[in-house]
């Protein structure tokens, strides 16, 4: 039964107050509410804490008011906003209302339970895997480790992969603790035995987190942790199988755990569709060494231009007439059939930025993202003129480009209007500028 009733008042620290309209939900440490926050009438959301070990612990409380005096590091997190006076035998923080059409990260990989928790698109995939690891890039640039990163921190969107990251309260300053120690089967060895989380045990949580979110499989299931003599495990058996003697199921120097077949078919379907860049990442972040030694762990921020990089490679086809538009990662200059329909993808052009940013590949149906946005500033379109197809770009930004073709001429393209892209001119699209290469 929850323990605030509708129409419980809650005073803040800052000296404004909270009404409960209702009950949202519970976990391991306490309930979380929809208030109206007064004065104002903002509705947010109000995590109220029931686990005694935090309602407690003096330091838990001081390191949430340090977090709510320290602006969130990126819009990707629902960061506590205000405390909570002590009341009604506990407190908690208020934070923005989980928006609709996100689901949790648990669901996407529980899909009978759950059908409408599948990912819509490797360009969700991939905009879900930037947006990670953006934001804690800049977590930890800001001093912070999360302590806690597992499949119950994230809130997708599964049609366009934007993130929400909750259970901020976990965050405290890197080489510090909260008592949060994490969860089986993403926590970092050296905090299984017992060592502070800090941003090296971030690492290895994340790359297992990319990983389960591109191959909706757990990097370290397979043969061995799966056979006869580790199918009940003890909770010590099981920190180990999955932290210090954890082998990654791809693992090309141990094949001791790897994928079976009808058991862990995901790990195997998508590792194939992987490029060869993103299957050596994830050897190097889950290998042995890696294991063992937390300075050999990829940054959050390497991580994000990887992902990056992937998404401007990224193929988009509609080829097939009886198959809907889908997209695949391809790291070749000339992808040959798509590995999902069969069908020769068509024409692409590629857009050179130089090193400003990776050069970007333009199939029909993608559209064009410059630099880290998330908001596409152009959509390829395919047309056939006497006969020959060709591809165009559309403006859907709010602003004009110029473009310079390779005999001189200039020309604007209006927001809405097309431009044809032909080999040899440049585009200036404003902040970015580009040469088109057929």
């Amino acid at each position: 039964m929850p323990s605030l009733s509708p129409g419980t008042v809650i005073t803040v620290s800052d000296g404004s107050s909270l009404t409960v309209i209702a009950y949202i939900a519970s976990g391991g440490q306490g309930e979380v509410y929809r208030v109206r926050r007064n004065p104002g009438g903002r509705e947010m959301a109000l995590k109220w804490y029931t686990n005694r070990a935090i309602i407690d612990n003096p330091d838990f409380l001081k390191t949430l008011r340090h977090n709510c005096r320290h602006k969130a590091p990126s819009d990707a997190f629902l960061w506590p906003e205000a405390v909570t006076d002590r009341q009604y035998g506990s407190f908690g923080y208020i934070m923005r209302l989980r928006p609709e059409g996100f689901v949790d990260l648990g669901k996407f990989f529980c899909i009978d339970r759950n059908p409408q928790a599948y990912f819509r698109s490797w360009l969700a995939k991939l905009t879900a895997c930037i947006q990670i690891c953006d934001a804690f890039s800049r977590l930890h640039n800001n001093g912070f480790s999360y302590q806690d990163i597992n499949d119950g921190s994230f809130l997708i969107d599964p049609f366009r992969g934007h993130v929400l990251i909750c259970d901020n309260d976990n965050i405290v300053s890197d080489g510090c603790s909260n008592g949060v120690s994490g969860k089986p089967h993403y926590m970092a060895p050296e905090v299984a035995e017992g060592n502070t989380p800090d941003r090296a045990s971030d690492r290895f949580s994340l790359a297992i987190i990319l990983y389960r979110i591109l191959m909706i499989d757990h990097p370290f299931e397979g043969r061995s942790t799966t056979s006869d003599e580790n199918r009940c495990l003890t909770p010590d058996r099981e920190m180990l199988l999955f932290g210090r003697e954890a082998v990654f199921c791809h693992d090309t120097a141990d094949r001791s755990n790897a994928p079976v077949e009808g058991l862990h078919d995901n790990s195997i379907l998508y590792w194939r569709y992987l490029t060869s860049r993103l299957q050596r990442a994830f050897r190097i972040a889950l290998c042995r060494r890696a294991i063992v030694d937390p300075c050999c762990r990829i940054r959050a921020s390497s991580w994000k231009q990887m992902m990056l990089a992937e998404r401007a490679a990224l193929v988009t086809c509609h080829a097939a007439p009886d198959v809907p538009v889908h997209d695949y990662l391809c790291e070749g200059a000339k992808p040959d059939l798509c590995p999902l329909c069969g069908s020769m993808t068509g024409a692409e052009v590629w857009l050179d930025f130089g090193d400003a940013m990776p050069a970007y590949r333009l199939t029909a149906s993608k559209p064009l993202f410059l630099g880290e946005s998330f908001v596409p500033e152009g959509i390829c379109r395919a047309v056939n003129s006497s006969g020959v197809d060709s591809l165009v770009l559309e403006n859907v930004s709010r602003h004009t480009w110029h473009i310079v073709e390779s005999g001189g001429r200039r020309f604007k393209v209006v927001p809405g209007a097309y431009c044809r892209l032909v080999g040899g001119a440049s585009i200036n699209f404003g902040s970015w500028r580009a040469k088109i290469e057929i």
